[in-house]
Parts: structure tokens; sequence; C-alpha cells
């Protein structure tokens, strides 16, 4: 048999050239789902892993911030009662 012929009996088997093509179409939808599973599954695991490095990120950064701003208090704090605890010096004027 010829390639046509091959092709309309085949065609004629599953019920008519849409039912055939539908058939095509559908096989090709399952292929390329089972090609772009692997890709699928690292672009999860890729997104994944940056946004938990992303999310260590920002609570290292907070949390550093966090002590920052206490050191800054407290020196604050510090400075305020050294000088309010200090007693002003008189110089007296020798003549």
């Amino acid at each position: 048999m010829w390639n046509y012929a091959e092709l309309a009996k085949h065609a004629s088997d599953l019920g008519g050239p849409e039912v055939f093509m539908d058939s095509l179409v559908q096989d090709g939808i399952k292929k390329g789902r089972l090609e772009m599973l692997p890709v699928t599954i690292l672009a999860v695991i890729v997104s994944g892993t940056v946004g938990f490095g992303i999310h260590k990120a920002v609570i290292s950064y907070k949390e550093k911030m966090r002590k920052v701003d206490e050191d800054i208090s407290t020196t604050k704090e510090s400075v305020l009662e050294r000088f309010l605890n200090e007693k002003p010096v008189q110089k007296t004027i020798t003549e």
C-alpha cells in the first residue's frame, strides 16, 4: 500500500478524518506535557529555592536592622544619661 492509502485506511478505522486529526492532536499534547515535566519540576525547585533564599535574606536583614535600632537607642540613652549626670565645671578666672 502506498502512504496515502495507509493514512486513509487508518483514519477510516478510527472513525473519519476529524477523529483521526483529534487523536493526533491529543497525542501531541500528551507527549508535550511529558517532555515539559522535567522542565516544570526544575522550575518549581529553582523558584522555591530562590524564594526561600530571599525570605531568609529579608528575615536576616530585618533582624540586623532591629539590632542596629537597639544599639542606637542604647547609645542615645547612654549619651543622654552622661550628659544629664555631668556636673558643670566652673572655671575661675585668676588675675
